[in-house]
């Protein structure tokens, strides 16, 4: 199976037409455009191959969080497009397991206070999404419950699933997937998460992620770990590959 993979294409700030690869499968690791413009993308230029989509940060950008998730189910009820959140789509015996993950602010030790206020000033998540029902600013505290929702509901999944597995995230699952200039920033706090145990139990395949701005490419026991992401229109992801294609 050829799978192509491509996360943050940021068309909210310029379209991207993509190359023809032949992949059987294509993964949009997130960020990809605002709202639900990023569905329509896919219509676009995929129509005949199943997508897995994976919601990143900027999707949720001038709207209600998580009232978006709704809205992009609505928008790919029986399309090709299989929208993924705290979700599996199997196809070929592989079970693809997706979620935008968020982080938990616990990236250097478990006090996250100074983490959570340095995302809080400087990250624009929390100061243009809104959190729905009653549609207050977004707060560091809501996307770190969601993210251990999503750790808890990938472990009951392992429990429970025997098939090959490829995991799909925007948030990073590894300290290691940043710049190394990075690794020491408080604010890397909300790109990244130690979950290195929970890739040893998952075991899967793959674990493909996005929200980095850098292309990675590296293993953490018998999981290798990709990321092939576009970057910014002025500030483009070394490495970026256009019609980057894994097969398995």
């Amino acid at each position: 199976m050829k799978i192509q993979i491509l996360s943050d294409i940021h068309c909210e700030f310029e379209n991207f037409v993509p190359r023809d690869s032949g992949a059987d499968l294509l993964i949009v690791a997130g960020d990809l455009n605002t709202g639900t413009k990023g569905v329509k993308w896919i219509k676009n230029y995929f129509p005949e191959i199943p997508v897995v989509y994976i919601a990143g940060n900027h999707e949720f950008y001038h709207h209600a969080f998580p009232k978006l998730i709704n809205d992009i189910r609505k928008e790919t009820k029986g399309t090709n497009i299989h929208f993924l959140e705290n979700d599996i789509f199997i196809f070929n015996n592989v079970a693809f397991m997706g979620c935008t993950l968020w982080s938990d602010f616990k990236l250097f030790g478990d006090n996250s206070h100074y983490a959570e206020l340095a995302a809080s000033e400087l990250m624009t998540d929390y100061k243009v999404i809104r959190f729905s029902p009653n549609f207050r600013l977004l707060r560091t505290m809501d996307t770190a419950k969601k993210h251990l929702q999503s750790v808890d509901w990938f472990r009951t999944e392992a429990m429970f699933n025997n098939m090959n597995k490829i995991v799909i995230t925007h948030h990073a699952p590894s300290i290691h997937s940043l710049s190394p200039e990075f690794r020491e920033d408080l604010v890397s706090a909300a790109y990244a998460s130690n979950l290195e145990y929970l890739i040893e139990e998952l075991d899967p395949l793959l674990w493909i992620h996005g929200h980095t701005h850098r292309c990675v490419d590296y293993r953490i026991a018998n999981t290798r770990i990709i990321s092939n992401q576009k970057g910014y229109p002025d500030e483009p992801a070394d490495g970026f590959n256009a019609s980057f294609v894994i097969e398995i």
